[in-house]
């Protein structure tokens, strides 16, 4: 077993980001007046599978435990999934022939 120094490690973050990138892709084709109900809510879904999983990873931890008020959760990084998916995204719509 590889060593996980980052949970971009992880093959079910990769899978992940491989399915959010299905669903971008899949959904460019959807019919314009989905565009801010089925496409938008499809994307999001996608894109949350690996930031949860991000997420996670930043909590170093295998079970949250509980707390009381929402507002009491330990910190996490928010930075941890930004980027590497936008730029992922732009990398396919620029090389898509509908793109250009």
């Amino acid at each position: 077993m590889s060593n996980i120094n980052d949970f971009k490690d992880l093959r079910i973050w990769q899978k992940g980001m491989d399915i959010a990138e299905k669903c971008y892709l899949v959904t460019k084709n959807f019919p314009k007046d989905e565009l801010y109900g089925m496409v938008q809510q499809i994307r999001r879904s996608a894109a949350s599978i690996p930031a949860n999983i991000a997420e996670g990873y930043g909590r170093r931890a295998t079970k949250v435990p509980l707390f009381p008020f929402p507002c009491s959760l330990p910190p996490v990084p928010c930075s941890l999934f930004p980027v590497p998916f936008p730029q992922r995204i732009f990398e396919i719509f620029k090389h898509s022939a509908r793109f250009n």
